[in-house]
């Protein structure tokens, strides 16, 4: 019996040796070189790279696939890697070798990166002209936001031949288009009421059906699904115009012209320091903890990227009239009359031309033939672009001048609806996406647009 159970605690014993002696799931040795995916689109890989016991002369070669794509010289611990012209929906297998004095001193691990697929083309599309010429006046959309399928709200200046005459707004119930009138206080420096007025309406931003905040020139308007509240914010005026919101359920931001920017949450608005004079017009966050802000000078061609976070305010970049090889040194061309941010964090803006920012770096996103510095008709820029907005990064729209309406693949752009013609008098100012439904509004002539456009 005590051999029994002498063998047993033997047994026992080794069991527990070679359970300890095999455990794999504790830290291991740190590899010089470590690789990891931080992100792709349909034709691009972004790489992040830890190089370990970095020295003066240290080179890496990139390798996808087993063939060498890029030898880089190293000179920060953490380095991010570029790797493009690559093909969608497919996987690619990348490695780091570090090399020391040209001799292949430590390897990564092989890690994979699978790019996105590229999103549907097939788009049908309604047209709707709004406004009356009859009445002397010009009709225009200069917002738009989309609830759902049947409920959506563009926001303008309509002028009708009718009884009532003057509308600031637009609504789609799922089978037309109609007018209504929101109310705008008249407010004075100390935010109160005076009076009221049917102002046109700049901005719009829907939260819900019943969570719509307007805006107008000086005022603010909100739909708390049974009527409109009109609103003072009790900042003081001052020589400016509001232009654009975007929001959440727990916060409001509000730009406007001369750099003005403020935040309303818990009941109260709190106006902010910028950095800049510029006006800003248009204003986006995918998280409501970044926020990123656009302007310009339509005068100068001056521009302004902001960006914010626990309301402070940082200028991320100007734009100026450069040459083409001053793009990106540091200055973007032109101004930014729009700012979009994908849910990977990139940013996209524009104005004059189109720019993407990732990684802390720009690039220029030829979305028009002639969208490119010194690529102009008579001194102006081909389809001047109002407004960015998308899903994802394989699924942008823009829209602009010249009939523009823009769509991204994740490879390409394609014109939607009528041909692109730089010299339609169809100018789109803004643009809402929700699912496979894409609304855009704008003018020509004397009267009011909207494009209803559906994905097939």
């Amino acid at each position: 019996m005590k051999k029994h159970s002498l063998l047993l605690l033997i047994i026992i014993a080794l069991i527990t040796f070679t359970q300890f002696s095999c455990n794999t799931t504790g830290p291991g040795p740190t590899r010089d070189v470590e690789l990891s995916v931080s992100d792709v689109s349909c034709t691009e890989a972004w790489l992040n790279l830890t190089v370990n016991n970095l020295t003066s002369n240290t080179k890496v070669q990139l390798v996808r696939n087993s063939s060498v794509v890029n030898t880089i010289n190293i000179t920060s611990h953490d380095t991010t890697l570029y790797d493009d012209s690559l093909s969608p929906n497919k996987t690619y297998n990348y490695q780091v070798i570090e090399l020391q004095n040209g001799t292949a001193a430590a390897k990564s691990e092989m890690i994979t990166a699978k790019t996105m697929d590229t999103t549907s083309n097939n788009f049908t599309w309604q047209f709707y002209i709004l406004g009356n010429y009859l009445t002397g006046n010009s009709s225009k959309l200069y917002d738009i936001a989309i609830i759902n399928d049947t409920d959506a709200w563009a926001v303008g200046e309509i002028y009708e031949n009718d009884s009532t005459g003057t509308y600031n707004s637009e609504h789609w119930n799922g089978l037309s288009w109609r007018p209504l009138k929101i109310m705008f206080p008249l407010c004075d420096t100390s935010g109160n009421i005076q009076n009221s007025w049917t102002y046109p309406t700049r901005g719009i931003f829907a939260i819900s059906f019943n969570n719509i905040w307007f805006c107008s020139g000086g005022s603010l308007a909100h739909w708390n699904g049974k009527n409109f509240e009109e609103m003072c914010m009790s900042l003081g005026y001052g020589n400016r115009n509001l232009t654009r919101l975007w929001g959440n359920n727990n916060q409001i931001y509000l730009t406007g012209t001369n750099g003005f920017i403020a935040q309303y949450s818990n009941n109260i608005w709190q106006n902010t320091k910028t950095g800049t004079t510029e006006d800003l017009f248009d204003i986006y966050s995918n998280d409501g903890k970044t926020i990123y802000a656009s302007g310009g000078n339509f005068n100068t061609y001056d521009g302004v990227l902001l960006k914010g976070e626990n309301n402070r305010w940082q200028i991320v970049n100007e734009g100026k009239i450069i040459n083409p090889n001053e793009l990106f040194h540091p200055y973007f061309a032109g101004l930014a009359k729009t700012v979009w941010v994908s849910n990977t964090n990139t940013v996209y803006f524009g104005g004059n031309l189109l720019y993407r920012y990732k990684f802390g770096q720009y690039q220029l996103m030829k979305s028009l033939q002639g969208n490119y510095i010194n690529g102009d008709v008579n001194g102006e820029y081909f389809g001047f672009i109002s407004q960015v907005r998308g899903t994802a990064d394989n699924d942008i729209f823009l829209v602009g001048e010249g009939n523009t309406i823009r769509h991204f693949n994740g490879v390409r752009w394609q014109q939607l609806g009528m041909p692109y013609n730089y010299s339609s008098s169809y100018t789109w100012l803004s643009l809402s996406v929700k699912n496979n439904l894409v609304i855009v509004v704008g003018y020509s002539s004397t009267n009011a647009i909207i494009m209803k456009i559906k994905r097939e």
